[in-house]
């Protein structure tokens, strides 16, 4: 099957590289640059304009380049019969969403929008352990440094930190709001406060607190890009029981139905990306509807689009 990438930052070039070794397609990148150009670091043939790529017909994009800059591609790519691996947000804006969607849909493309925490053991597990469970409250916390995510890199001329180019808090860690509500339920309200308060952004949002009404369960969330303190934690409380889950540190521990658990998963660096790239092509083999298809996900991007528009 051919592949082709449209963005070999860190995120395109971490798929591309789980890839070349796990699987076996043939991959191709677009670039674009202007000026001396190298050569990405995976050697992987590159092409340069859309008529090379119409001559290549791809049977798969992934939309991996800048997030403001990820509608655009994608209709380019859906025009030409790909089906779509897009990499979470689906954007920054609306334009060329419903147009995409339509195209897609009357096409018979997959689309996938990709959260790769859907795939981490420790999601996987609270999902098993909390069916049909009575859920009283959530407690969600996720703060990092965005000096430190990817190295190498002047974090403030990365698009994350630039609010018009898709960056900040509420699109980039936008991870918690998809797995809150693949475990809760259907997000049914929202209230946040998203502002700037540090200086690791030129303008974007860096810190978030909201409340979130599920179907099942209320979730208080915070989140920020400005703390020396690493955290991605859960707490549940539930009938009969309480979970502390760490997706760090990829540990469960707690009480259900009165006996005590503790859980440890070991996870691979990469194990996530690879499960969910995994789980992409088997469906495509299929042709199985995939899960967070665009026409899914785009209802809770809309959400998180109205709380960024309102900020």
């Amino acid at each position: 099957m051919k592949v082709i990438f449209f963005g070999l930052g860190s995120i395109g070039t971490r798929h591309a590289e789980i890839l070349k070794k796990n699987f076996d397609h043939e991959l191709f990148a677009f670039r674009t640059f202007k000026g001396q150009q190298k050569s990405n670091q995976l050697g992987i043939a590159e092409v340069s304009s859309w008529a090379q790529v119409n001559h290549l017909q791809p049977e798969v994009a992934f939309i991996t380049n800048p997030t403001y800059r990820h509608i655009e591609t994608a209709l380019e790519c859906a025009k030409r019969g790909m089906h779509l691996f897009i990499e979470k947000p689906i954007d920054c804006s609306t334009k060329g969403l419903d147009r995409l969607i339509q195209l897609a849909r009357r096409n018979g493309q997959h689309t996938y929008v990709a959260y790769n925490l859907r795939f981490h053991p420790v999601i996987e597990y609270l999902q098993r352990q909390l069916k049909g469970k009575k859920l009283f409250h959530v407690s969600v916390q996720c703060t990092s440094r965005l000096a430190e995510w990817r190295q190498g890199y002047d974090h403030r001329q990365c698009y994350s930190a630039h609010h018009k180019m898709g960056g900040g808090v509420l699109l980039d860690l936008s991870h918690e709001f998809d797995y809150i509500e693949y475990l809760f339920g259907p997000i049914m309200k929202i209230v946040s406060r998203n502002t700037r308060l540090g200086d690791v952004t030129r303008d974007a949002d860096d810190t978030l607190d909201a409340i979130i009404q599920t179907r099942r369960t209320q979730v208080n969330l915070h989140q920020n890009l400005y703390s020396y303190h690493q955290e991605r934690t859960l707490k549940i409380d539930f009938r009969n029981g309480f979970l502390a889950a760490d997706l760090i540190g990829n540990r469960v521990e707690g009480i259900v139905d009165g006996k005590k658990i503790r859980q440890s998963f070991p996870v691979e660096r990469n194990q996530t990306y690879r499960r969910q790239l995994e789980y992409f092509f088997q469906q495509l083999r299929g042709k199985r509807k995939m899960m967070n298809h665009l026409e899914e996900a785009e209802v809770l991007y809309r959400k998180l689009l109205k709380i960024r528009m309102s900020s």
